[in-house]
């Protein structure tokens, strides 16, 4: 956790401008707002990633997941549509959450919050 606190300490809370609802036929991607490019958030994507020494087989795609589960396509496009510019287009990104996402859903949980520097 001394690596998180590290992380953190050296970036200031940012704003996230968000995009359109997409979806995917994958579980945990099936319903989500993609994240506009953002200079801040890929900074601390790659220090973390760097310091962490974590790598994946997922690409790295900044979202904000809408809802896990399997819904089919025309749900999906439904809900996409009720859903549009329902929700603020930026938000500030406040804090890093480090869950424990190994096993099923049902047993992942919060490990610790850390705060980004305020930016006031």
């Amino acid at each position: 956790m001394q690596t998180c606190k590290e992380i953190v300490s050296q970036h200031h809370a940012f704003d996230l401008n968000l995009g359109e609802i997409a979806y995917s036929e994958s579980y945990f991607r099936n319903l989500y707002v993609l994240a506009n490019p953002n200079t801040k958030l890929d900074d601390l994507y790659q220090k973390s990633k760097k310091l962490l020494k974590s790598e994946t087989s997922e690409p790295y795609m900044p979202h904000v997941s809408l809802l896990y589960g399997n819904l089919e396509q025309t749900q999906q496009k439904t809900l996409q549509k009720e859903l549009a510019n329902s929700y603020p287009e930026i938000f500030e990104c406040q804090r890093l959450d480090i869950f424990n996402a190994t096993g099923d859903v049902t047993q992942w949980h919060l490990i610790e919050s850390f705060y980004l520097i305020s930016s006031e």
